[in-house]
């Protein structure tokens, strides 16, 4: 499937779910012949993950060539770090279709998009940027469009994927019933 962004916006809810849906996100491995970051535009996905309550971090998933990589790219980093048990292939579009998570197409009215590291960024296009209202303000999903990897701060840098230190079995069970990411 080829996908068409629009430039003016990022997706909407509808159409993140549609293209995640089209997509297969959570399939097995994208195919080897999908770019890996050397194509002329690539993604960054970042994935803000529960620090403490109400406190999010964001953690940055992963360089790619295609959105599926991207999008694949932030379910694989959930499923790292023990952020959920579900089958990868219904994690984002989970995620995308609880209302607690607000998926914006004007980020000017998002809260936490300054928290990414903007400045280490550069000029860079939206694509997906959601993130949770309270009690769930310390969850996001963010894919960002930049025009090269090539002299970027990111280009061959690993996703951040160990989970935060304050996190641990038992927080993680306590948790289980009260906070659901899933």
């Amino acid at each position: 499937m080829s996908a068409t962004l629009r430039r003016s916006a990022p997706l909407s809810r509808t159409e993140a779910i549609s293209l995640a849906s089209a997509l297969h996100i959570g399939s097995p491995v994208p195919p080897p012949e999908e770019p890996q970051g050397d194509a002329e535009r690539a993604f960054l996905s970042f994935l803000m993950i529960p620090v403490e309550e109400r406190i999010g971090e964001w953690r940055f998933a992963g360089t790619a060539g295609s959105l599926r990589q991207a999008f694949t790219q932030l379910v694989g980093l959930a499923l790292k770090i023990g952020m959920t048990e579900k089958p990868a292939d219904t994690v984002l579009q989970g995620w995308l279709e609880q209302e607690a998570l607000e998926v914006w197409t004007d980020v000017s009215r998002a809260w936490s998009y300054d928290a990414l590291p903007l400045q280490e960024i550069g000029a860079h296009d939206v694509v997906l940027f959601a993130e949770g209202q309270a009690p769930y303000d310390d969850f996001g999903l963010a894919v960002l469009e930049v025009a090269t990897l090539r002299g970027s701060p990111f280009e061959g840098r690993e996703p951040q994927d160990s989970p935060p230190s304050a996190w641990t079995d038992a927080e993680r069970e306590a948790d289980a019933g009260v906070i659901d990411y899933d």
